[in-house]
């Protein structure tokens, strides 16, 4: 069920990107054309590159993900490996998609040595008590 959602999501996410290509060009295309009557071909058409780098600018910066930075005396004190980690992937995410990466090639080039070490994570997880 939620997997022929996210797949519905998607597909409707790419009928709209593909749609919205489709006018850009057919865009483009009309004011070049518009543009060759008065200025001439090769003006046309630097101009029709400037207005679709003005147009991906302005989609850049509406679509750029709001700032949530917090200053280092506000946040707690971290001292597991998972909050250091995501705190890394936050500030550096090209770092962790090369990590993450290289975590995939060794798991599936070590099969063996990942079994055992999720095994033991599983049994540490076990053995551990329940803190309070």
């Amino acid at each position: 069920m939620i997997f022929k959602t996210a797949l519905r999501a998607l597909s409707a996410a790419t009928l709209l990107a593909t749609a919205l290509a489709i006018v850009l060009i057919a865009g483009a295309i009309a004011l070049g054309g518009l543009l060759c009557q008065y200025v001439g071909l090769p003006a046309a058409a630097a101009l029709v590159a400037l207005t679709a780098a003005l147009v991906a600018a302005i989609a850049g910066l509406l679509l750029k993900p709001r700032s949530t930075a917090r200053k280092l005396a506000d946040q707690p004190n971290q001292d597991d490996l998972l909050s250091r980690a995501m705190d890394l992937a936050r500030k550096r995410p090209v770092l962790a998609a090369t990590a993450t990466l290289a975590v995939g090639v060794f798991a599936i080039r070590n099969p063996k040595l990942v079994g055992a070490l999720v095994s033991a994570l599983i049994a540490k997880e076990a053995v551990t008590p329940a803190k309070r």
